[in-house]
This record gives C-alpha cells, structure tokens and sequence, in this order.
C-alpha cells in the first residue's frame, strides 16, 4: 500500500514503479528535430531526454518535435502563440500524443546568452512532458487550468534543477 501512495502523490512515473502500469508495445519519449537544429541544442537536448528516460516511465508514447520555429498557434486557440505546446487525441489507442517545442533563433543568441537560452528550453519541454502526465492520470478534466500550469512549472524547475545538478552542468 505504501507503493501505490508514492505512486499516487507524484505526477512523474518514476521507473521503479514502471510495472504497475500498462506496458504496452506503444510505449516511451521519441523525438524528432527539424533539419535546422543546430548540433549543439540537438546534443543537449538529447542528454536531456536520456536524463529523464533513466528515471521516468513513459506508459503512452509521446512524441517531441523540436522546431526552429520562434512560435506557433496553440491547439485550443488558433489566435494564441506559444513556444510549446501538448496534443492528445481522445482516442490514444489509434493516435498518439505529441509535443511541438519552437527553438526559436537559438542560434542567432548570443554567446554569452546561450545557457540561459537552453535552460528555456529545457524548461518548456520538462512543462510540456508534465502536461502529458496530468493528461495520462485525466487530470486535465478534473482541475483548473491555472493548477495545471502550476505544477507543470514547478516539475520543470525540480527536474531541471536535479538534472544540472547530476551532470554538473550549471546554467545560470
């Protein structure tokens, strides 16, 4: 019983915990980049994705498309620009979510705005990944959109936090 409260009291699915869920074939984080990524985002976001696969089970397959593009429209209202956005489908069996993350002109950024350009980043993808979660344990129905974006930024700065603080890698 103690199990399942740890479980229960997380957003996250740690991987310890990957065998209480469904385990089905059609499961995990994917990511595709765009051509004009440069190398340097593509490897840190990589190490990135790499960093969460070790700790966390994804049940449902999702999918990031890292873009360059500085924004797009968001899906539930088309007027609306955003530099991340998640997509479900009601029906997850035959389609599934996915996440749209803009890069914006990284690599026009200045040098000395580089880290602080990657943290953002990272931090909208750790956003977007959270919203998966409350959309897996039907949340999103259940509570407010202002709770929903709390705790979707508070999980993207926990997990960047341990994330820089795992790999030494400080980005101010």
């Amino acid at each position: 019983m103690l199990v399942k409260e740890k479980v229960i009291n997380k957003v996250w699915i740690d991987k310890e915990f990957k065998k209480i869920y469904f385990n089905g074939s059609e499961n995990g984080l994917r990511m595709k980049f765009s051509e004009y990524i440069v190398q340097e985002l593509r490897e840190k976001i990589i190490d990135f994705i790499k960093f969460l696969r070790r700790r966390y089970y994804f049940p449902i397959r999702c999918t990031i498309f890292i873009k360059s593009n500085n924004e797009f429209f968001e899906k539930e209202n088309s007027t609306k620009k955003t530099i991340g956005d998640f997509y479900y489908y009601e029906d997850h069996i035959k389609k599934n979510p996915f996440i749209w993350i803009a890069t914006g002109n990284y690599h026009y950024v200045p040098i000395n705005k580089k880290d602080t350009e990657m943290k953002n980043i990272l931090f909208t993808i750790t956003h977007e990944l959270t919203h998966y979660y409350q959309w897996f344990f039907m949340e999103i129905d259940k509570r407010t959109d202002r709770s929903l974006e709390i705790e979707a930024n508070r999980w993207a700065n926990y997990l960047l936090e341990e994330y820089f603080e795992e790999t030494r890698d400080k980005v101010v």
